[in-house]
C-alpha cells in the first residue's frame, strides 16, 4: 500500500510508444540506485492509507516533491519523521526569533504593544526560512555533487552557529529578570554621581559654609541689616547734635565765667558794674538753654543708641535662626537624597518610582523610560557580564564621592565586595550552565535532521533522485535532456 518494493532486479514493462526500450541496466545510474519498480502505482495505491495529516504535513514542508510516485513505507516513514522534525524546529525557531525581534521593536521580550506584530511577522519569516532550508536539505541529493562533503562540513558548522544564534533570545527570555535587575542597577550607577553632588552640597549647607550659604542668610536678613542701619545713622545724627550743642554749652559757659572775672574787678564804675549785670543774667540764661538743648541730645543719643542696639539684637537673632534653619534644612536634604539613592536602589526594575517627600519639587525616577531604552546590543553586553560573573558597569567615582557614599552608609553599591564577587561567579557559572543546556536543546533537533539525513535509506534516496523518478515513468517531471555530444564536452 502507497509503494512499491525496490531494489527488484525485474525490468521494466515496455513502452510501446516509445519504441524499443533499453534494459535498465543501461541507464546511467550509480551502485547505490537501485532498479526502477515492475509497474506504475494506481490512484488507489497513491491515495494510500498513510496518515493524511502526515501526508499534509510532509507536502506543506515540500518533502513529497514527487508526491507519492515511488513512496516505498519505508521512504514515507523517514520522511515523516523528518516532517515532525522540522515541525518542532519550526517552533522553536518561531519562539526564539519572535522574541528576539519582539525586544527589539518594543524593548522588553515579553511586552506586548503593535510593534509585535512586526516581530510576529518576522519570527514567522525566519522560522519559515530555516524550516525550508533544511527542507531542502533533506530532499537534496548528493549522487551527482561535485564537493558533497564540503556541502555536508558547511552544514555541521551551521548547525552550531543557528544553534547559538537561536539559543540567544531564549537566554534572554529565561533570564529576563537578571538582565532587567543588571540594567536597573546600572541605570541607577549612572544617576549615583549627580546625586552623591546634590548630597554633598547639602553637606556644605549643614556646616553654614561656603559663600552659596552666606548670600543666603544676607538676603533673608535685609530687612534687619536695613533698620540696624537706619539705627546706625540716627545714633550717628544725635551724636553730631550732642556735639553741637556741647559746644554751644562751652560757649555760653566761658562767656559767664568772662562776665563774671570782669565783675570782680574793684575798678568798675557803678554804670559799668550794672551794664555788666545785666549782660550777666542774659549770659546765665543763654547758658541754662545750652544746658538743656545739650541734656535733650544726649537723651536722643542714648534713644539711638538703644536702639541700635535692639536692631543689631534682631539682626543677630534672625542670622542665628537663619542659619539654624539652613542647617536644618541641609540636614534634612541630606536625609533626603540618601534615602532616595536607596529608594531607587531597591525599586523593581522598569517602574516610574516617585519620591515620598514633603518637599515642593518632588523628583521622579523614569524607570520604564529609561531602563527600557536600553538596546538589544546593552542588553546582551549585560547578558555577557552575567555569564562572565562580572559585577555591574558603573561610571567613575571620585574619592570625594566614595567618601560621601560611605557616609551615607551606601558603600557597597560601588565598593568591591570578596563575598558578593565569590556569589556572582557562582551564579555566573550556574547561568552559563543554563545557557549552555539551551545551545544544546537548540542543537539537538538540527543534528537530529541531520543524522537522519544520513541514515535514509536507499529507497527514500531513490525518491528524491531525479533520475529515478524518470525511469519509473513519473509524469510530472518533463523528459530527460539528450546527452551532450563528446565533442562539445571537449569544445567547452
Amino acid at each position: 500500500m502507497g509503494g512499491f518494493p525496490i531494489g527488484s532486479r525485474v525490468p521494466p514493462p515496455p513502452d510501446p510508444s516509445a519504441g524499443a526500450p533499453r534494459h535498465w541496466s543501461q541507464h546511467r545510474t550509480t551502485s547505490r540506485m537501485a532498479p526502477p519498480p515492475p509497474s506504475q502505482p494506481s490512484a488507489a495505491q497513491r491515495r494510500s492509507d498513510y496518515p493524511a495529516w502526515l501526508v499534509w504535513l510532509a507536502r506543506t514542508e515540500m518533502l513529497l516533491p514527487h508526491q507519492m510516485y515511488g513512496l516505498t513505507p519505508t521512504a514515507f516513514k523517514n520522511i515523516a519523521t523528518a516532517s515532525i522534525l522540522l515541525c518542532v524546529l519550526w517552533a522553536m525557531d518561531f519562539v526564539a526569533w519572535t522574541g528576539l525581534f519582539n525586544l527589539g521593536f518594543t524593548g522588553e521580550l515579553r511586552q506586548v504593544s503593535a510593534g509585535s506584530a512586526g516581530a510576529l511577522l518576522m519570527g514567522v519569516l525566519f522560522a519559515t526560512g530555516i524550516m525550508f532550508y533544511e527542507s531542502q536539505f533533506l530532499s537534496s541529493t548528493f549522487r551527482r555533487s561535485h564537493y558533497p562533503w564540503v556541502a555536508v562540513s558547511v552544514r555541521a558548522v551551521l548547525i552550531f552557529a543557528a544553534a547559538a544564534a537561536t539559543s540567544l533570545p531564549v537566554d534572554m527570555f529565561l533570564l529576563d529578570a537578571q538582565i532587567n535587575k543588571r540594567v536597573h542597577e546600572e541605570a541607577v550607577l549612572s544617576e549615583l554621581p549627580k546625586l552623591v553632588q546634590k548630597w554633598k552640597d547639602a553637606r556644605e549647607v549643614t556646616q553654614a559654609q561656603g559663600p552659596v550659604v552666606d548670600a543666603e542668610i544676607k538676603a533673608k536678613s535685609v530687612p534687619q541689616s536695613e533698620a540696624l542701619g537706619n539705627a546706625k545713622d540716627a545714633v550717628a545724627t544725635a551724636d553730631d547734635a550732642v556735639q553741637q550743642a556741647s559746644r554751644e554749652f562751652y560757649i555760653k559757659r566761658n562767656a559767664v565765667a568772662h562776665l563774671q572775672n570782669t565783675l570782680s574787678q574793684p575798678n568798675l564804675s557803678d554804670p559799668e558794674r550794672q551794664s555788666l549785670t545785666t549782660e550777666l543774667a542774659r549770659a546765665h540764661s543763654e547758658l541754662n538753654g545750652a544746658q538743656q538743648r545739650l541734656n535733650q541730645a544726649q537723651d536722643r543719643l542714648k534713644q539711638a543708641t538703644a536702639g541700635k542696639n535692639q536692631a543689631q539684637l534682631a539682626l543677630d537673632s534672625t542670622v542665628a535662626n537663619n542659619r539654624l534653619e539652613i542647617v536644618e534644612r541641609g540636614a534634612g536634604e541630606q536625609t533626603r537624597y540618601r534615602d532616595w539613592i536607596q529608594s531607587l536602589w531597591n525599586a523593581p526594575p522598569l517602574e516610574v518610582v516617585p519620591e515620598h517627600t514633603k518637599q515642593p519639587d518632588p523628583q521622579t525616577y523614569d524607570g520604564r523610560g529609561l531602563e527600557t531604552g536600553q538596546g538589544i546590543g546593552q542588553r546582551i553586553k549585560i547578558l555577557n557580564d552575567l555569564l562572565a560573573g562580572r559585577p555591574p558597569r558603573q561610571p567613575r567615582f571620585s574619592e570625594d564621592d566614595r567618601a560621601a557614599l560611605a557616609e551615607m552608609g551606601l558603600e557597597s553599591y560601588v565598593a568591591e565586595d570578596a563575598k558578593a564577587e565569590a556569589q556572582d561567579q557562582a551564579d555566573a557559572a550556574a547561568l552559563r550552565r543554563l545557557a549552555i543546556s539551551f545551545m544544546i536543546v537548540f542543537t539537538i533537533v538540527p543534528l537530529l535532521i541531520f543524522a537522519l539525513k544520513g541514515f535514509f535509506d536507499i529507497d527514500t534516496r531513490n525518491y528524491f533522485d531525479t533520475e529515478y523518478q524518470r525511469l519509473i515513468g513519473n509524469p510530472n517531471l518533463p523528459p530527460a535532456p539528450p546527452p551532450v555530444p563528446e565533442a562539445e564536452i571537449a569544445g567547452i
